[in-house]
């Protein structure tokens, strides 16, 4: 369909706006600076162009490598920080990269910590306030059963259209999800 079509040359042109990007790697790079778990490559804006964006290269452990050589706690760690990461991106930093596969992932441990060193940002999500505010809310109505998932999810975006034919099971798709 023409608007699926204009969803994907949307998406493919913010994923190639080399400045976005680096701006929106600037912006994490920051956060990482408060975080010791975050390891961001740092920009070159000298020779970063509209069509090139360079950072300085860091190195990491690929994830089949934590899958078969790091031990428990050193998962474990990373599973805590990766969690923590994505939960401050959506409800306190309202950002987050948008593209999670292993590619734009490497990772360090330091004795029994983990760290997440990632690449990648030319896929961004960004919530306004009241968008991550929904999106608690919706996850406390879900658990509680204390309001209705249909205008939250209407509030995060989602076509009324679409919703309309699953209005009855969505309460219950909730719960699959949260």
């Amino acid at each position: 369909s023409s608007d699926l079509r204009e969803t994907i040359l949307e998406d493919l042109k913010r994923e190639l706006d080399y400045r976005q990007e680096a701006s929106n790697q600037q912006a994490i790079t920051r956060w990482a600076e408060t975080d010791s778990f975050l390891i961001v490559p740092e920009v070159i804006d000298r020779l970063s162009t509209d069509k090139v964006l360079v950072t300085h290269w860091q190195e990491g452990d690929h994830w089949n490598v934590v899958r078969e050589a790091w031990g428990k706690k050193q998962k474990r760690s990373l599973a805590n920080g990766m969690l923590r990461f994505f939960l401050n991106g959506l409800f306190v930093r309202g950002m987050m990269q948008a593209d999670w596969h292993t590619g734009n992932f490497r990772f360090r441990r330091n004795g029994d910590h983990a760290q997440l060193l990632l690449y990648d940002f030319g896929c961004m999500v960004q919530q306004t306030n009241d968008e991550r505010l929904a999106l608690a809310r919706l996850i406390r109505a879900t658990v509680d059963r204390s309001e209705s998932p249909w205008p939250l999810l209407l509030k995060l975006g989602f076509n009324r259209e679409y919703l309309e034919p699953l209005a009855d099971k969505l309460p219950a798709l909730c719960r699959v999800m949260f």
